[in-house]
């Protein structure tokens, strides 16, 4: 399993609510905001989140991360790829599509893109930012893994998908991919990272009740809009 999540966030009101309401959540839990929410971390319960050994804080500290996300001003994007039903038929894509990346990867990070796009369309405006989590944690954009995708990224403006043209992409996006390591302790790659699992968990398994993160999320998706119809 593949999964891809976006935050989409005004500049003002994230510097003003969304960055200050993440850090007073981590000072709530661990008295400090000194350190990366980070879902696997969490879920191995060593180090700070030792704490979550307890499941009835753990249960807390999700329905906290809920209440959050319910009341930021934030839309979301994701994008899950079941990685064994798509290697089924991935060998047909090129042929049907040139511009198909090969990095499955780099295929969740167009459809993601794609929807950027069009949210920023329909609300007539321009990203200022697009901000992407290190994959080569030393130096955030010099490794291998983030140079292909700022390669991948900025080629996106000069070559189109199968249904996007550059000159959407290029209108709208911003000309590179700003890259940030979990040491920076960015919160909307925090709030990203916490959101995928739980969104990918409900898509694959269709469990909704047991997901209190999930039932916050998913009123923050968003919805592309037609000739006034509900796509």
């Amino acid at each position: 399993m593949l999964g891809l999540c976006a935050v989409i966030v005004d500049e003002l009101e994230y510097r003003d609510e969304v960055a200050p309401a993440v850090e007073a959540l981590k000072r709530t839990w661990f008295g400090t905001a000194d350190l990366t929410l980070h879902y696997s971390a969490v879920m191995k319960k060593s180090g700070p989140y030792a704490i979550f050994k307890d499941k009835g804080r753990l249960f807390a500290f999700e329905q906290d991360i809920a209440d959050l996300i319910a009341r930021l001003p934030l839309t979301v994007l994701a994008t899950i790829i079941n990685k064994s039903e798509y290697t089924l038929e991935a060998a047909a894509r090129p042929a049907l599509d040139p511009t198909w990346p090969t990095d499955l990867y780099h295929v969740a990070v167009d459809s993601v893109l794609e929807r950027f796009v069009e949210f920023l369309e329909q609300r007539g405006g321009t990203g200022s930012a697009l901000v992407a989590e290190a994959r080569s944690p030393r130096k955030a954009g010099e490794g291998r893994e983030d140079r292909l995708l700022r390669a991948h990224y900025e080629g996106r403006l000069d070559v189109p998908t199968r249904f996007f043209t550059r000159e959407r992409f290029a209108a709208v996006l911003p000309p590179t991919v700003d890259f940030r390591t979990k040491s920076d302790r960015v919160a909307g790659l925090e709030l990203a990272d916490l959101l995928a699992p739980q969104i990918a968990t409900r898509t694959l398994r269709q469990i909704d009740d047991r997901l209190l993160i999930w039932q916050a999320v998913r009123s923050k998706f968003w919805v592309r809009v037609r000739d006034g119809r509900v796509d």
